[in-house]
């Protein structure tokens, strides 16, 4: 099916099967959670792996390729602060009915 996304209007292409019926606004929040989660580490392993070619490419260093998990990712990847139960993006409440699915790093919300 065709997924329009609410507030950005552009649209996607998903399988069916990868779309989850809405279980209220408690099972919403937590998928914004994870959404944002995710999207937090890969923005974090992107400027690990940058910082890395970075010093990997200096004489000054002689540096062997290590996990990066600093104490500001660890300070933001549990920490979230539940919003209100409408998009403030468009000021609009989600339907009773709806399905949502996650798309890289996006909740995506159907009616």
């Amino acid at each position: 099916c065709v997924v329009k996304f609410v507030g950005y209007g552009n649209t996607q292409k998903v399988e069916l099967s990868s779309l989850l019926e809405s279980e209220g606004l408690q099972s919403q929040i937590a998928q914004q959670k994870k959404a944002l989660e995710e999207k937090f580490n890969e923005e974090n392993d992107e400027t690990c792996e940058t910082n890395f070619s970075t010093n990997v490419n200096s004489k000054k260093y002689n540096v062997e390729k290590m996990d990066c998990d600093s104490e500001e990712a660890n300070a933001y990847k549990h920490h979230f602060i539940p919003g209100p139960s409408f998009n403030s993006m468009t000021d609009i409440m989600p339907p009773a009915l709806s399905f949502t699915t996650t798309i890289n790093g996006q909740v995506i919300i159907m009616v």
